[in-house]
């Protein structure tokens, strides 16, 4: 079986792949056809690239955009990311404050709602 150098590949495409890609691979026995032995080859070659796309790919995800596309997807990506920031710092205020009421005794909780619903009325009136 030919011996594959990870070192020699992460040095060649500028990726950082470790060990654990060469558990993946099927060894290739003695015994087999020659026929066999060139399926299972191609199938670790083929594991082989994948892995080094995959890795290439999350290094660089904008690899072979034009330089003004690649700023307008990351603003985007990054106004997304905080947009999901903020959705779950209100989730989470959602959550303590439902669990605050949750752990209330009843007649409190029914204060409160009423309380609510008095106030939330002459909103609608207005309107």
């Amino acid at each position: 079986m030919e011996t594959i150098d990870i070192e020699e590949i992460n040095k060649k495409h500028h990726i950082s792949l470790d060990n654990s890609i060469l558990e993946k691979f099927a060894p290739i026995p003695e015994k087999v056809p020659e026929w066999k032995k060139e399926i299972i080859k191609r199938k670790n070659e083929k594991l082989l690239q994948d892995a080094i796309d995959e890795a290439i790919a999350q290094k660089d995800p904008y690899a072979g955009v034009p330089q003004w596309k690649k700023e307008l997807l990351i603003k985007r990506d990054n106004e997304k990311a905080q947009h999901k920031e903020r959705l779950s710092v209100e989730q989470k205020v959602k959550e303590e404050v439902t669990k605050k009421f949750e752990t209330k005794p009843e007649w409190k909780k029914d204060l409160i709602l009423k309380r609510r619903i008095s106030q939330e009325s002459p909103r609608q009136m207005q309107t």
